[in-house]
C-alpha cells in the first residue's frame, strides 16, 4: 500500500477512537430495526460489489486467457509480424 493510505488508515482509526471516547450517552435510544437493515444491507451490496470487481472477476479472466494461451501454443514471429499489420489483437484473431 501507498503512503497516502496508510495516512488515511491511521486517520480513520483515530477519529474512530475519538467517536468511542465523546458519543457516551449521545444517542440515548437504540436505532430502528429498519434503519440497521438498511444500513447492513448497503454494507453487504458494497462489500459483495468489491469482491466481484477486484477478486473474483480478474481471477476467472485471468484463469481463461491463460486457457486460450495454452490452448494456442507459442506465438511465432509470423504471427506478430501480421498482427502489427493488420492492427488486431493477436488473441482475438487467433481465437477466431
Amino acid at each position: 500500500m501507498g503512503a497516502h493510505i496508510w495516512m488515511f488508515c491511521i486517520a480513520l482509526a483515530t477519529e474512530v477512537l475519538v467517536v468511542f471516547k465523546y458519543s457516551k450517552g449521545e444517542f440515548p435510544k437504540p436505532f430502528p430495526p429498519k434503519v440497521i437493515a438498511f444500513w447492513v444491507g448497503v454494507a453487504s451490496l458494497i462489500t459483495t460489489y468489491a469482491t466481484w470487481q477486484f477478486w473474483i472477476r480478474p481471477c476467472i479472466v485471468s484463469a481463461a486467457l491463460n486457457s486460450v494461451k495454452k490452448r494456442q501454443g507459442p506465438i511465432t514471429s509470423k504471427e506478430v509480424a501480421a498482427d502489427d499489420e493488420r492492427e488486431q489483437p493477436l488473441l482475438l484473431k487467433r481465437s477466431l
